[in-house]
């Protein structure tokens, strides 16, 4: 952790391939403690962010953001392991206009302090569960035939439980095929990924139909009840699925997930609908892996100079919630300090366990890449 104010070192985290952790901190000349930072730590005594933030930059113009509320509007049906829907309380409390997106240098400056106010909120038990959780370090269950049995019977009530119009398109599904939308694969997999918490596991599924309805009207029916196909795709999110937009790692990190990459300078979709399309194929990929589903999985995103659109990224995000996936970490990287408004508006709005599992690496290339290295990624 580089403190800007002091130029200094004030924390060092290393971690071999057994989450072994060290930390070091206050000063980075207490690495000599640990022997084997030493390394490290002669690298980070040289290290200072060559980027800086020129006082007249703004953000990009997000004009879609203003004309069209719909973007963070239909958010609360969505399940969220922090109990909470995306809200717009701590833009508000930044001051932003229209509660919307920091777009001059003092409303990032008044949206990071907002967020470090949210921070300091934690416990420590909170804070330790991000760390590890950024790392990789988290406890899988042991998966018997009669725990599974018994989680599945679990879930099986909890969705019996929920009422009301976001169960119409899991219900409709349950109808036209049984045997995909209550299979014990499809189930399972939202299980491991929410770890077994049936309430949680519930409000997923219930949601991915939800979700899968309202973003794919133009389908058949039948699309309801099954997997989205590559030939399910129109030829523009083909287009964005064969230009590497969305990524897999060919390694896993230190702690054996699997890491996902996005590439922005590769994005090149036309509309949104395109988009949307390829990325629900992408992730629905992923999240039938039984890899992905147990030990989760680890965002990076690169922007290359390019940041993404807010409306992008809202509409991304509403998605990662209907899927079974374990989304532990998301690395926010960028070459320019642009993606510091991107970061900040998407912190702003998310709610408190993504918010801080959200990491942001700015600087050369050559920076960037020992940053992830840092938090065990193959770059």
């Amino acid at each position: 952790a580089w403190c800007p104010s002091t130029n200094k070192i004030i924390a060092v985290v290393s971690f071999n391939n057994a989450l072994y952790r060290n930390i070091a901190t206050s000063q980075h000349n207490k690495c000599a403690e640990w022997p084997h930072l030493s390394e490290t730590s002669e690298k980070l005594r040289s290290f200072t962010p060559s980027v800086s933030v020129a006082p007249t930059m703004s953000s990009p113009s997000l004009n879609e953001m203003k004309t069209n509320p719909t973007i963070l509007k239909d958010l609360s049906h969505v399940d969220q392991r922090a109990g909470k829907d995306f809200s717009l309380a701590l833009a508000k409390k930044a001051g932003l206009q229209n509660g919307l997106y920091p777009e001059t240098e003092e409303d990032l400056k008044r949206a990071e302090e907002v967020l470090t106010k949210e921070f300091a909120k934690f416990s420590t038990n909170e804070h330790e569960e991000a760390m590890f959780d950024v790392v990789g370090f988290r406890h899988v269950e042991e998966e018997s035939d009669a725990f599974l049995n018994t989680k599945l019977a679990e879930l099986d009530q909890e969705l019996h439980k929920i009422a009301g119009n976001r169960k119409k398109a899991y219900d409709a599904a349950c109808k036209l095929n049984p045997d995909y939308a209550q299979g014990r694969k499809f189930r399972l997999a939202f299980l491991r990924s929410k770890q077994f918490d049936v309430k949680k596991a519930a409000s997923a599924i219930v949601s991915h139909f939800h979700l899968k309805q309202k973003f794919f009207p133009n389908y058949p029916p039948s699309f309801l009840a099954r997997e989205m196909k590559f030939t399910d795709l129109s030829p523009d999110a083909r287009e964005i699925v064969e230009a590497g937009y969305f990524q897999v790692s060919p390694s896993k990190d230190a702690a054996g997930r699997t890491v996902l990459f996005f590439a922005a300078a590769l994005n090149k979709y036309r509309t949104m609908e395109s988009l949307k399309q390829a990325f629900w194929y992408f992730i629905g990929c992923i999240s039938r892996n039984e890899e992905a589903q147990t030990t989760g999985v680890v965002g990076v995103a690169y922007s290359g100079g390019k940041p993404e659109k807010m409306a992008v990224a809202f509409e991304l995000q509403k998605m990662k919630y209907a899927f079974a996936m374990d989304i532990q970490a998301a690395h926010l990287c960028e070459t320019t300090m642009a993606m510091r408004f991107l970061v900040a508006a998407q912190k702003l709005y998310v709610d408190n366990f993504t918010r801080f599992r959200m990491q942001e690496h700015s600087g050369t290339r050559e920076e960037i890449h020992f940053a992830l290295q840092t938090y065990g990624i193959n770059t």
